[in-house]
């Protein structure tokens, strides 16, 4: 308050407090306010760049709850298409650098785990469980519908 970034007015009995949006520190305080929305917006973005896209991306885990911390990864589901293996020479380099700026956006470490879209509709639902229960989706198709869409087929 005695920088003047935090505004104090009283309303008897209470005290209320706002941010100076005037003060010439508040455009970095509301940029870190908004480095989640900032992260997720970034990784969706990425996704629109890639050549061969995912039929499914999601991000899974702390990241996704967030309650992750320092040392926590990024853990980020990947769903192949069809006709593509994890060999394939341009998906290789699309994960290789989604895994790069990841890092370099937030300084934690990048967790990929992916699939074909194939062997996701044949897995036990438990061991999908973490991927559904907490995961955002960033690209695609949820795997739920996939799912879905496989039993209706």
């Amino acid at each position: 308050m005695s920088q003047g970034l935090v505004l104090r007015s009283e309303v008897p009995p209470a005290h209320l407090y706002s941010l100076n949006r005037e003060h010439v520190a508040y455009p970095a305080v509301a940029a870190l306010a908004n480095i989640r929305s900032e992260f997720l917006a970034r990784l969706k973005g990425d996704f629109k760049t890639w050549t061969v896209k995912p039929v499914h991306a999601s991000m899974f885990g702390s990241a996704a709850r967030a309650d992750g911390d320092t040392d926590s990864d990024i853990d980020i589901f990947l769903l192949r298409p069809r006709g593509v293996d994890e060999e394939d020479e341009t998906w290789q380099r699309q994960t290789d650098e989604l895994s790069f700026s990841v890092a370099a956006w937030t300084g934690n470490p990048v967790s990929l785990i992916e699939f074909s879209d194939e062997r996701v509709l044949t897995m036990p639902e438990n061991a999908l469980a973490p991927m559904l229960d907490d995961g955002i989706l960033l690209w695609g198709v949820a795997v739920s519908e996939l799912i879905e869409r496989s039993h209706a087929a």
